[in-house]
């Protein structure tokens, strides 16, 4: 194991956080404890640090792992209970994203101590399982959609899950400019009603080729509440049909939708 020195020394504190606290607190408590557990230690650590991350060699955003130890180890601390393979593919994301070698995922709210010790490796990436098959879309329309389609399993497969929305946007962005295709960016709609004009609400949309709108998000899961408001957004804005990718899964989740 690279840096075994190191990560033993880190899954020492992890365990005496643990016996300490054990597993009735949030996330920010244990990262802070860990944190002090480290630097007792005389390891040096970096919380919530912003990070640069790139999409294709350009600056798109930054973000924060929770610990980066000794500029080497990430550590991702969770208090849910099971660590799943979404958990997994994050830390994985991470690595391979702000190029560290090695990553420690912790679940402390679990009836035991839960951890993973995760090296940067390529056959990690299997984990992701974000794959775009075009094949296995079935909708009727899906050849005019098609380089949408490879366009957003194109963002998915290069930063895997675990991001904020604006990040995979920004990314979406890029992806759009570099295939050529025609579009624009909607940042927001008005409410009008009896031709009174009511206010604006700020909305993340993109508009292509002048007919098809396209959300980009990161949630749990893409619900009929958000399937019902996006439809009508479709109509807000003129489209005559919409996608909306979701980005927080192991694999990139689209609904199409089109206006009544």
């Amino acid at each position: 194991m690279i840096h075994k020195d190191l990560i033993y020394d880190i899954v020492n504190c992890i365990f005496h956080v643990y016996d300490e606290l054990g597993n009735i607190w949030w996330e920010n408590v244990y990262e802070e404890a860990l944190v002090i557990a480290l630097r007792n230690k005389g390891i040096q650590v970096a919380a919530q640090e912003e990070y640069d991350v790139f999409y294709k060699e350009k600056k798109i955003a930054k973000y924060r792992p929770d610990l980066v130890v000794e500029d080497k180890v990430i550590v991702e601390l969770k208090a849910v209970g099971t660590l799943t393979n979404l958990h997994k593919a994050q830390i994985i994301s991470y690595l391979k994203g702000f190029q560290k070698p090695i990553g420690i995922l912790v679940d402390f709210a679990g009836q035991k101590l839960q951890r993973q010790i995760i090296p940067n490796k390529c056959q990690q990436e299997e984990a992701l399982q974000n794959v775009f098959d075009f094949e296995k879309v079935t909708i009727a329309e899906k050849e005019k959609l098609k380089e949408i389609f490879e366009a957003a399993a194109e963002v998915s497969q290069v930063l895997g899950p675990g991001f904020y929305e604006e990040i995979y946007r920004r990314a979406f962005f890029q992806e759009l400019i570099s295939r050529d295709l025609f579009f624009e960016t909607k940042d927001k709609i008005s409410a009008v009603y009896c031709n009174e004009y009511l206010g604006e609400k700020w909305v993340n949309f993109f508009k292509i080729d002048r007919r098809t709108l396209v959300a980009i998000i990161a949630v749990q899961k893409i619900t009929p509440l958000l399937k019902s408001r996006f439809t009508r957004y479709l109509k807000y804005i003129g489209c005559q049909d919409g996608l909306v990718f979701n980005f927080s899964g192991i694999r990139l989740e689209c609904s199409y939708l089109k206006r009544p």
